[in-house]
Protein backbone atom coordinates (compact mmCIF):
# COMPACT_ATOMS: atom_id res chain seq x y z
CA UNK A 1 0.00 0.00 0.00
CA UNK A 2 1.17 3.06 -1.15
CA UNK A 3 0.38 6.20 2.09
CA UNK A 4 0.62 9.77 0.75
CA UNK A 5 3.32 11.16 3.81
CA UNK A 6 1.65 14.65 2.79
CA UNK A 7 -1.01 14.16 5.55
CA UNK A 8 -0.95 12.99 8.69
CA UNK A 9 -1.40 9.18 9.41
CA UNK A 10 -3.66 9.84 12.67
CA UNK A 11 -6.00 12.67 11.24
CA UNK A 12 -5.87 13.22 8.08
CA UNK A 13 -4.44 17.02 8.21
CA UNK A 14 -2.00 18.18 5.90
CA UNK A 15 -0.08 20.62 8.17
CA UNK A 16 2.98 19.02 9.04
CA UNK A 17 6.26 19.75 10.05
CA UNK A 18 9.66 18.08 10.29
CA UNK A 19 11.34 17.65 14.29
CA UNK A 20 14.30 15.69 13.17
CA UNK A 21 15.44 13.47 9.45
CA UNK A 22 13.06 10.90 10.07
CA UNK A 23 10.25 12.61 13.32
CA UNK A 24 7.19 14.30 11.81
CA UNK A 25 4.74 16.19 13.89
CA UNK A 26 1.21 17.25 13.17
CA UNK A 27 0.02 20.91 13.42
CA UNK A 28 -3.61 19.33 13.47
CA UNK A 29 -3.54 16.57 16.62
CA UNK A 30 0.09 17.28 17.67
CA UNK A 31 0.77 13.46 16.96
CA UNK A 32 4.49 12.88 16.23
CA UNK A 33 5.20 10.00 14.22
CA UNK A 34 8.14 8.13 12.04
CA UNK A 35 7.39 6.94 8.41
CA UNK A 36 8.44 3.57 8.60
CA UNK A 37 6.47 0.00 8.28
CA UNK A 38 4.75 0.42 11.62
CA UNK A 39 3.03 3.65 10.21
CA UNK A 40 0.17 1.54 10.10
CA UNK A 41 -0.26 0.74 13.30
CA UNK A 42 -0.18 4.34 15.09
CA UNK A 43 -3.36 4.16 16.87
CA UNK A 44 -5.17 7.24 18.23
CA UNK A 45 -5.77 8.61 21.51
CA UNK A 46 -9.16 7.20 21.71
CA UNK A 47 -7.95 3.75 20.57
CA UNK A 48 -5.04 4.19 22.92
CA UNK A 49 -7.71 4.41 25.91
CA UNK A 50 -9.78 2.23 24.69
CA UNK A 51 -7.04 -0.56 25.06
CA UNK A 52 -5.37 0.34 27.71
CA UNK A 53 -7.65 1.53 30.32
CA UNK A 54 -8.60 -2.25 31.48
CA UNK A 55 -5.43 -2.61 33.64
CA UNK A 56 -5.02 1.15 35.16
CA UNK A 57 -6.27 1.26 38.43
CA UNK A 58 -7.29 4.52 41.07
CA UNK A 59 -4.58 3.86 44.03
CA UNK A 60 -6.03 5.32 47.30
CA UNK A 61 -3.73 5.55 50.38
CA UNK A 62 -5.79 6.68 53.41
CA UNK A 63 -4.40 7.44 56.78
CA UNK A 64 -5.90 9.00 59.89
CA UNK A 65 -8.96 10.02 57.52
CA UNK A 66 -6.48 11.81 54.81
CA UNK A 67 -6.60 10.36 51.57
CA UNK A 68 -3.18 10.65 48.90
CA UNK A 69 -3.77 9.23 45.45
CA UNK A 70 -2.52 8.09 42.64
CA UNK A 71 -2.53 5.60 39.88
CA UNK A 72 -1.50 2.02 39.57
CA UNK A 73 -0.93 -0.41 36.57
CA UNK A 74 -1.97 -4.19 36.68
CA UNK A 75 1.45 -5.71 35.81
CA UNK A 76 0.22 -9.27 36.38
CA UNK A 77 -2.84 -11.64 35.88
CA UNK A 78 -2.53 -12.60 39.60
CA UNK A 79 -3.52 -9.53 40.48
CA UNK A 80 -0.33 -7.86 41.49
CA UNK A 81 0.05 -3.68 40.74
CA UNK A 82 2.44 -1.28 39.81
CA UNK A 83 2.36 2.06 41.28
CA UNK A 84 4.89 5.01 42.85
CA UNK A 85 6.34 4.45 46.15
CA UNK A 86 5.83 7.85 47.15
CA UNK A 87 2.10 7.64 47.06
CA UNK A 88 2.34 4.63 50.02
CA UNK A 89 5.49 5.94 51.67
CA UNK A 90 6.89 7.33 54.83
CA UNK A 91 5.85 5.52 58.40
CA UNK A 92 6.21 2.50 60.54
CA UNK A 93 5.89 -1.16 58.51
CA UNK A 94 8.90 -1.49 56.06
CA UNK A 95 8.92 -3.83 53.04
CA UNK A 96 12.53 -3.61 51.17
CA UNK A 97 12.92 -0.04 51.36
CA UNK A 98 9.57 1.58 50.80
CA UNK A 99 7.72 2.23 54.10
CA UNK A 100 3.75 1.98 54.53
CA UNK A 101 2.45 4.89 56.18
CA UNK A 102 -1.28 3.90 54.93
CA UNK A 103 -3.75 2.64 56.91
CA UNK A 104 -5.60 1.40 53.98
CA UNK A 105 -4.69 0.88 50.89
CA UNK A 106 -7.28 0.51 48.11
CA UNK A 107 -7.49 0.42 43.94
CA UNK A 108 -10.53 0.54 41.89
CA UNK A 109 -12.01 2.61 39.34
CA UNK A 110 -14.78 4.67 38.39
CA UNK A 111 -17.72 5.28 38.01
CA UNK A 112 -18.62 1.99 39.27
CA UNK A 113 -17.56 2.46 42.67
CA UNK A 114 -15.46 -0.86 42.77
CA UNK A 115 -12.47 -0.68 45.62
CA UNK A 116 -9.88 -3.29 45.68
CA UNK A 117 -8.15 -3.52 49.26
CA UNK A 118 -4.08 -3.95 48.47
CA UNK A 119 -1.63 -4.68 50.28
CA UNK A 120 2.42 -3.40 49.79
CA UNK A 121 4.05 -6.61 48.99
CA UNK A 122 7.37 -4.93 47.69
CA UNK A 123 9.26 -1.80 47.06
CA UNK A 124 12.14 0.57 46.11
CA UNK A 125 11.86 4.09 47.57
CA UNK A 126 15.39 4.83 45.38
CA UNK A 127 13.44 4.15 42.06
CA UNK A 128 9.88 5.18 43.38
CA UNK A 129 8.30 1.69 42.69
CA UNK A 130 5.85 -0.06 44.94
CA UNK A 131 4.58 -3.32 44.11
CA UNK A 132 0.81 -4.08 45.65
CA UNK A 133 -0.80 -6.88 45.69
CA UNK A 134 -4.90 -7.06 44.74
CA UNK A 135 -6.60 -10.44 45.55
CA UNK A 136 -9.34 -9.02 43.91
CA UNK A 137 -8.16 -7.86 40.56
CA UNK A 138 -6.42 -11.42 40.02
CA UNK A 139 -7.72 -12.56 36.28
CA UNK A 140 -7.17 -8.69 35.19
CA UNK A 141 -5.66 -7.96 32.28
CA UNK A 142 -2.14 -7.16 32.52
CA UNK A 143 -0.21 -4.03 30.21
CA UNK A 144 2.62 -5.14 29.54
CA UNK A 145 5.65 -3.74 29.60
CA UNK A 146 7.66 -2.66 25.73
CA UNK A 147 11.25 -3.38 25.32
CA UNK A 148 10.89 -1.10 22.01
CA UNK A 149 13.31 1.57 21.78
CA UNK A 150 11.59 5.15 21.99
CA UNK A 151 12.86 8.36 20.73
CA UNK A 152 12.79 12.00 21.32
CA UNK A 153 9.58 13.50 19.17
CA UNK A 154 7.76 10.77 19.64
CA UNK A 155 4.25 10.94 20.72
CA UNK A 156 2.65 9.31 23.96
CA UNK A 157 0.11 9.57 25.66
CA UNK A 158 -0.78 8.83 29.66
CA UNK A 159 -3.32 7.53 31.30
CA UNK A 160 -4.00 8.99 34.91
CA UNK A 161 -6.04 9.77 38.50
CA UNK A 162 -5.69 13.33 38.10
CA UNK A 163 -6.52 15.15 40.99
CA UNK A 164 -8.45 11.98 42.74
CA UNK A 165 -11.05 12.43 40.28
CA UNK A 166 -10.93 9.47 38.02
CA UNK A 167 -9.39 8.15 35.38
CA UNK A 168 -8.51 10.17 32.04
CA UNK A 169 -5.92 10.73 29.24
CA UNK A 170 -3.90 12.88 28.12
CA UNK A 171 -1.02 13.52 25.22
CA UNK A 172 2.19 14.83 24.22
CA UNK A 173 5.63 13.87 23.02
CA UNK A 174 8.50 12.39 24.43
CA UNK A 175 10.46 15.46 24.79
CA UNK A 176 13.96 14.05 25.75
CA UNK A 177 14.69 10.29 26.10
CA UNK A 178 17.24 10.69 29.10
CA UNK A 179 17.29 13.21 32.14
CA UNK A 180 19.24 13.07 34.91
CA UNK A 181 17.17 13.94 37.96
CA UNK A 182 17.79 13.60 41.67
CA UNK A 183 20.39 10.39 40.55
CA UNK A 184 17.65 9.10 38.30
CA UNK A 185 17.47 8.29 34.83
CA UNK A 186 14.18 9.46 33.38
CA UNK A 187 11.93 10.04 30.22
CA UNK A 188 11.16 13.61 30.27
CA UNK A 189 7.78 14.37 28.48
CA UNK A 190 5.35 17.05 27.41
CA UNK A 191 1.76 15.51 28.39
CA UNK A 192 0.29 18.32 31.24
CA UNK A 193 0.21 15.55 33.75
CA UNK A 194 -0.92 17.20 36.95
CA UNK A 195 -1.27 15.29 40.97
CA UNK A 196 -3.18 12.37 40.77
CA UNK A 197 -1.28 11.20 37.29
CA UNK A 198 1.49 9.65 39.73
CA UNK A 199 2.12 5.99 38.86
CA UNK A 200 0.58 5.77 35.36
CA UNK A 201 1.80 4.85 32.10
CA UNK A 202 3.46 6.63 29.49
CA UNK A 203 1.88 4.72 26.30
CA UNK A 204 3.71 5.28 22.83
CA UNK A 205 1.84 5.90 19.87
CA UNK A 206 1.19 2.06 18.98
CA UNK A 207 -0.44 1.96 22.57
CA UNK A 208 3.00 0.05 24.55
CA UNK A 209 3.67 0.61 27.71
CA UNK A 210 7.49 2.21 27.61
CA UNK A 211 7.07 4.08 31.32
CA UNK A 212 5.64 5.15 34.38
CA UNK A 213 4.85 8.92 35.50
CA UNK A 214 6.99 9.97 38.45
CA UNK A 215 6.69 13.93 39.18
CA UNK A 216 7.31 16.92 37.10
CA UNK A 217 8.08 20.42 37.57
CA UNK A 218 5.52 22.71 39.64
CA UNK A 219 6.37 25.83 37.53
CA UNK A 220 5.20 24.18 34.32
CA UNK A 221 2.92 21.54 32.92
CA UNK A 222 4.95 20.59 29.84
CA UNK A 223 8.11 19.04 31.73
CA UNK A 224 7.29 15.87 33.24
CA UNK A 225 9.23 12.89 34.35
CA UNK A 226 8.27 8.92 33.89
CA UNK A 227 10.56 5.77 34.95
CA UNK A 228 11.43 4.27 31.56
CA UNK A 229 10.62 0.45 31.23
CA UNK A 230 14.01 -0.87 31.72
CA UNK A 231 13.89 0.58 35.25
CA UNK A 232 11.12 -1.42 35.61
CA UNK A 233 12.07 -4.51 34.27
CA UNK A 234 14.68 -4.84 36.50
CA UNK A 235 12.38 -3.57 39.28
CA UNK A 236 10.09 -6.49 38.81
CA UNK A 237 12.82 -9.07 38.01
CA UNK A 238 14.05 -8.84 41.35
CA UNK A 239 10.61 -8.68 42.82
CA UNK A 240 10.05 -12.15 41.68
CA UNK A 241 13.02 -13.12 43.34
CA UNK A 242 11.09 -13.14 46.39
CA UNK A 243 7.18 -13.21 44.60
CA UNK A 244 5.94 -15.69 42.66
CA UNK A 245 3.45 -14.36 39.96
CA UNK A 246 3.37 -14.05 36.10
Amino acid sequence: MIMDRSVCPICGGGNLSKLSKRIYKCGSCDAAFSWNENILHIKSTADIYKSAIESVLEISGITDGEELCGTGIIISSDGYVLTNSHIISGSESETDGVKNFCDIIVAGRRPHETLFKAELVYGDSAADLALLHCPDAVGATPLKISWNPIKAGEKVCVIGNGKGEGLGIVDGIISDTRREISGRSLIMISAPVTMGYSGGPVLNSVGEFIGMVTGGREDTTAMNYAIPSLTIQKFLSEAKKKIKFK
